[in-house]
């Protein structure tokens, strides 16, 4: 007899109160909202059980409504939707809400934020495949940092002087001496289920894989982040 395949839960985030752009999440790139970017792409891998909108905003469910059964909305609590909320917050409360909406338990459970469309399935695919085949309580996807971009590279305006971020900076003036270094890239989160109740505030907390994603990809936070994602888009053969 074949093994059952395990119960997966796709989590999409979409809050309404980014500051950094308003309403950033259903914003839209070649007609499609940000939102619609990640509803697809968790349609495509086949991995979920099922895919959950998670918001505050009800006018967000717009954004699903063409998916018909494909994809499920769940109101977020206020408390759970402000700048200092934890996402780890809003990830207890879907699975919560979604395994007493479906009756069943979600074994593992991935986080997809909308504000990187520039994920594939292939990503969450080989995302699952790495917890699926080790002893990590979670993984997530990493870009490399540029060395531009590091800590090293960093300065500071303190009293009108200018200074290095770290100390010793100027011993990394060349790039080479730099350290490899690596950030969130919000493409994709995905982990046990009794691990996102127990990491309280941390997902670091436990055993962590990571893929890291070698590709030009953008978590977009601010206008210049989205008009740079919507030139790449609208630009690659992949998105037409």
């Amino acid at each position: 007899m074949k093994n059952k395949k395990p119960d997966i839960l796709a989590i999409i985030p979409a809050r309404s109160g980014s500051k950094g752009i308003k309403n950033k999440n259903i914003k839209k790139i070649k007609n499609k909202s940000l939102i619609q970017y990640a509803v697809d792409t968790a349609i495509s891998s086949k991995l979920f059980s099922n895919i959950i909108l998670t918001s505050d905003s009800k006018k967000y469910k717009e954004e699903i409504i063409h998916y018909k059964n494909n994809v499920d909305f769940i109101l977020r609590e206020n408390r759970l939707a402000s700048d200092k909320s934890n996402t780890l917050d809003t990830w207890r409360d879907s699975i919560r809400k979604s395994e007493k909406k479906y009756n069943k338990i979600f074994n593992y459970s991935f986080l997809l934020e909308p504000t990187n469309p520039m994920r594939n399935a292939g990503d969450l695919k080989k995302l699952y495949n790495i917890i699926k085949n080790s002893k990590y309580d979670g993984v997530l996807t990493l870009s490399p940092t540029p060395e531009t971009f590091t800590k090293e590279k960093t300065l500071v305006i303190k009293n009108k002087q200018i200074s290095y971020y770290v100390v010793h900076g100027a011993k990394y003036s060349i790039r080479q001496n730099i350290p490899k270094q690596f950030h969130r890239n919000g493409i994709g989160y995905v982990a046990k289920r009794d691990y996102i109740f127990n990491c309280k505030n941390n997902f670091l907390n436990g055993k962590i894989g990571f893929l890291i994603i070698d590709r030009i990809n953008i978590n977009i936070d601010n206008i210049n982040d989205f008009n740079i994602t919507k030139i790449l888009i609208e630009n690659d053969k992949k998105f037409n």
